[in-house]
């Protein structure tokens, strides 16, 4: 069963600005938008559950050789969810799989789905104020769920309605879990899957993690074969055309 995805608005062709003090203008060239809830656990065994989960249209270009942390088929070995609720983010998926994930889910629908870039995640969180966090400049520790809550654990998607960025109706964005970013740490190359395992970006914090680490320009990296029981991810599609 192919997962219902749902869509924040629309981001507008523009001039954006990313960053915090190091601040810098990106030009948006194509409208995208962002799932409104990060991928939960739900959405992400429908794929897991698939008949051609291990279809190599999906695996493709990834880590082929034996490295410190096994091999090919490694990539495919999900670790079970910590907190198994079905409107609960996923989380322990690894950057691979998440990207995975995107490739089985575009071949589904019809239309392109992948990782946000991180300055299409940031510009929409902070959209279109450029706010400290997603529901505004000031924390409020009833808006989302960050080490200050003391849930210790992650919550429904959309439970803080009243933390969501209201002008792109998107939710989870501050805190909950980490989202996995398409790009590299360092230079942005989106060509290459495999490249060495550079460490790929996560942002948004996390139920683990303080208010700091929940701005909208707070970053993070892992190496993309890596997971953890608060990194997660959600999706973007790009044209307004290809949405349904």
């Amino acid at each position: 069963q192919v997962p219902d995805i749902l869509w924040g608005k629309l981001v507008p062709v523009g001039e954006y600005t990313v960053g915090d003090s190091n601040y810098e203008i990106v030009t948006i060239s194509k409208p995208f938008a962002l799932s409104q809830y990060p991928i939960t656990y739900a959405q992400f065994s429908s794929f897991v559950e698939a008949s051609d989960f291990q279809d190599e249209r999906w695996w493709f270009d990834m880590p082929q050789e034996k490295t410190v942390y096994g091999v090919h088929e490694y990539l495919k070995q999900l670790r079970r969810q910590q907190f198994r609720a079905w409107n609960h983010p996923r989380e322990h998926v690894s950057w691979y799989q998440a990207v995975a994930f995107c490739r089985w889910l575009s071949d589904k629908i019809g239309y392109k789905v992948s990782l946000p870039y991180e300055y299409e995640w940031e510009i929409a969180a902070r959209y279109h104020d450029g706010r400290r966090y997603s529901y505004g400049d000031n924390f409020e520790v009833d808006k989302s769920n960050t080490r200050e809550s003391k849930i210790g654990l992650t919550t429904a998607v959309g439970i803080y309605p009243h933390g969501h960025n209201e002008n792109l109706n998107l939710f989870d964005l501050t805190g909950n879990v980490w989202e996995w970013c398409q790009n590299k740490a360092t230079a942005p190359n989106e060509g290459i899957v495999d490249d060495s395992g550079t460490q790929r970006v996560l942002r948004g914090g996390s139920f683990f993690e303080e208010k700091f680490h929940a701005s909208t320009t707070a970053r993070n990296s892992c190496h993309p074969m890596l997971s953890d029981d608060h990194y997660g991810f959600r999706v973007c599609v790009r044209h307004a055309a290809t949405l349904p």
